[in-house]
This record gives structure tokens, C-alpha cells and sequence, in this order.
């Protein structure tokens, strides 16, 4: 019978290539839009795929509906992704711009 030390022994898992997590931030209408059940599913689905998704600090209804004021906001938030619910034409558009900028 042989007496040698016992040797730790670790188990590496090895997968495919490590995916960047994304902070995501998601705009919403109004207040009672945090309670919809796609939003709390989104935000699971979201945390579940490695990411941190969180709610805007505030809605476009608390931002006056000013896409002036939504830009502030936007700009001001750490953020590498946004969902925009239900955005208007001009707010869209705004995002469109400040993304074309951002990848130039």
C-alpha cells in the first residue's frame, strides 16, 4: 500500500470565447411601465445572458417628454446599450445621431 501526499486537484471548465458583458439601460414611457411583465422578463433574460440591466433613472414622462432633456439624461447614464420603449420619432432619431458620432 502506497502512502504519498494527496495532491489538490482543480477542475477547469473550458467553454467557447468569454463573452463581454454589456451594461444595458432601458428607457421607459412612464412609471407604471417598470410592473409590465416583458420588462421584469427582459431584464431577467438579459442577467441570465451575463449583461446588468437596469431602468433608466428616469422615464421619458419624467423627463418632460423633452428629447433635449432625455439626451441629458442619456449622455449622463453608463450605459453600452439602450432599449428605448415605445420612442418617439424625434428621441429615435437623436439615438441614431449619438450612435453614428460614437462609432466614427
Amino acid at each position: 500500500m502506497r502512502h504519498e501526499p494527496r495532491r489538490k486537484r482543480s477542475i477547469e471548465l473550458r467553454g467557447g470565447p468569454r463573452r463581454s458583458s454589456l451594461r444595458v439601460a432601458i428607457l421607459l414611457c412612464d412609471a407604471d411601465d417598470r410592473r409590465l411583465d416583458y420588462i421584469v422578463d427582459l431584464q431577467h433574460e438579459l442577467g441570465q445572458a451575463g449583461h446588468t440591466a437596469g431602468l433608466a433613472p428616469r422615464t421619458r414622462a419624467e423627463c418632460g417628454m423633452s428629447v433635449e432633456r432625455i439626451a441629458r439624461m442619456m449622455k449622463k447614464t453608463a450605459a453600452d446599450a439602450w432599449v428605448v420603449l415605445a420612442g418617439p420619432q424625434a428621441v429615435l432619431e437623436w439615438f441614431k445621431e449619438e450612435m453614428r458620432r460614437w462609432a466614427s
